[in-house]
């Protein structure tokens, strides 16, 4: 979740994790290239409605000092949040920030395919042997059958290109350019071996779909001009 929380102190509302907590318990963190959504599926508690932000540093902290069956307990007021966790507890100033409307950003029409997790990210491990180290592009085209995965190197006149068998057919082709980094960070923060990538057209963000969450990247032509 935490790869995907933006750096940029100009848009302090996207360098935390959004929580919502409204029946379920969601997290969302975006950069405004990657976005990464979960819900929560451990027991909990929420004796009241609300919506947080909590920024990446506060969850790197715990993270780093609590082990991952620990209870933890999160309440706020209007100017600071407290998490407790046994004998731990943290306070930090509220981001007193509105949260981007992150559905906007997810396609409401797509199509989709199914892949194995790790056959997409062993080949995009080998395409970031020969992208340009400036952009990490990679050529991907979304065929009947198959994923196609193309990368070039200019500076050092180096070409590399896979193909992987996709799970189940594609109704349409597709060609996109992503970046070969960000899709690595995906799918390496994805457990489950056999996911959705949903995608409609170049110039709108594909979907990594798994059973609790999902990954969305915007393409990079479009992450360029962003």
């Amino acid at each position: 979740m935490l790869y995907a929380v933006g750096k940029d102190e100009l848009r302090p509302q996207m360098t935390g994790v959004f929580i919502e907590a409204n029946g379920a318990v969601t997290m969302t963190a975006t950069n405004g290239n990657v976005l990464a959504h979960c819900k929560v599926v451990e027991e909990f508690k929420v004796n009241r409605e609300n919506n947080e932000i909590v920024t990446a540093d506060i969850l790197e902290t715990i993270a780093k000092i609590i082990p991952d069956e620990k209870e933890i307990a999160l309440w706020s007021n209007s100017r600071h949040q407290w998490m407790v966790m046994g004998d731990v507890e943290l306070c930090a100033r509220k981001l007193d920030e509105r949260y981007p409307d992150w559905r906007n950003a997810v396609p409401k029409e797509s199509n989709a395919v199914k892949i194995d997790r790790r056959n997409l990210l062993a080949s995009i491990n080998r395409m970031l042997l020969f992208t340009d180290k400036a952009t990490a592009l990679v050529k991907s085209e979304i065929n009947l059958k198959s994923i196609s995965l193309t990368a070039d190197s200019y500076d050092f006149d180096h070409h590399g290109h896979e193909r992987i068998t996709l799970e189940s057919e594609s109704a349409i082709t597709l060609q996109i350019d992503l970046n070969a980094s960000q899709l690595k960070e995906a799918l390496g923060h994805i457990e489950q071996e056999l996911i959705m990538v949903e995608y409609s057209n170049p110039r709108k963000p594909i979907v990594l779909r798994y059973e609790d969450g999902f990954s969305l990247l915007v393409p990079l032509t479009l992450a360029s001009n962003a």
